[in-house]
């Protein structure tokens, strides 16, 4: 597992290729795509951090953990829902790992560590610089320190496990279509709108309380407290566990840790099935020439430029 996660590590994001080249160009390529992903992650790391400043500054200095553990588990299940399916299920790289000695259940933990790795960072642009404010307002113990980096480890651990069964879904279904990169793209599209719709109705759907008065800031307080319960109950709990409870601390690693164990377990033991079932495609039937049609030079170079937009599912959703 740790060679296997060693190797995936060194080919992220071209590592391997930067480090082995003698391409000046190849090279250069790569050092401005790395300075754009620092500026893109100090951006996401100021905005986590002025965004708990203004809670403090409203009072609120006390949900900043479970609102920003929201903010960071919704950030993990969508990014990840474009990778899960794709990295855990990947057919061909199967292929060349059967052939050694290796288990598979070792190949499935190495892929769900190595998604657990790049969701854990993503989390960490946002709880880190937030819950740094959040401890210099409210001075908490060494204790609940200690809870809220175990809670941080544990936050990808349940997005993470919906990002890979939504991800199935997503690769089995658009496998068994003509046009597998539209139909992968409009899955996706669909799935993070139903996401964002969902938020949007449980914000509606708030309580009606009083927000007069001198108690307007707790009662403020209270109602974003229990939206945020309703919309993912382990934000909740990670704020509790913040704050001292243990107990809140026990819930949120039971539900991180199970599922995300059992969909390992799951992938690890049906691995090679389970990547020949959710990358095989239907037959296409028997091909037939027609007559052929002649275009004009323009049109046919705007066909074969708008396939090869079509051809990538991610570029077409983002």
């Amino acid at each position: 597992i740790r060679l296997l996660l060693k190797l995936a590590l060194c080919n992220a994001g071209g590592l391997n290729t930067f480090r082995h080249t003698r391409d000046r160009a190849v090279r250069r390529r790569w050092l401005l795509l790395a300075a754009a992903r620092v500026l893109v992650g100090a951006m996401v790391a100021g905005y986590a951090a002025a965004l708990a400043a203004g809670l403090d500054a409203l009072g609120m200095a006390g949900l900043i953990p479970e609102y920003l553990f929201l903010v960071s588990a919704l950030g993990v299940r969508i990014v990840e829902l474009f990778k899960a399916g794709p990295v855990l299920f990947d057919a061909a790289g199967y292929e060349q790992l059967a052939c050694l000695p290796v288990r598979r259940g070792a190949i499935a933990v190495s892929r769900f560590l190595v998604l657990y790795l790049e969701g854990l960072g993503t989390s960490l642009l946002v709880l880190v610089p937030g819950l740094a404010v959040a401890c210099a307002a409210t001075r908490p113990t060494a204790a609940n320190v200690l809870a809220m980096t175990v809670g941080v480890l544990l936050l990808p651990g349940l997005p993470l496990t919906l990002a890979v069964l939504l991800g199935a879904a997503v690769t089995a279904i658009s496998a068994r279509t003509r046009r597998s990169s539209l139909a992968a793209a409009a899955l996706t599209i669909l799935l993070v709108l139903a996401l964002l719709a969902g938020c949007a109705v449980l914000g509606w759907q708030s309580e009606q309380i009083d927000l007069s008065g001198p108690e307007f800031w707790r009662n403020l307080a209270a109602m974003v407290d229990r939206q945020i319960g309703r919309l993912y109950p382990p934000a909740r709990w990670f704020g509790r566990a913040a704050g001292g409870d243990r107990a809140a601390l026990a819930l949120l690693a039971g539900v991180s840790v199970l599922p995300a164990a059992l969909v390992a377990g799951i992938a690890g033991r049906h691995l090679g099935s389970l990547c020949t079932a959710l990358n095989s495609g239907a037959g296409r039937g028997r091909f037939v020439l027609r007559e052929q049609k002649a275009a004009s030079p323009l049109r046919a170079l705007m066909i074969r430029e708008a396939r090869r937009y079509a051809a990538c599912s991610s570029y077409m959703t983002n």
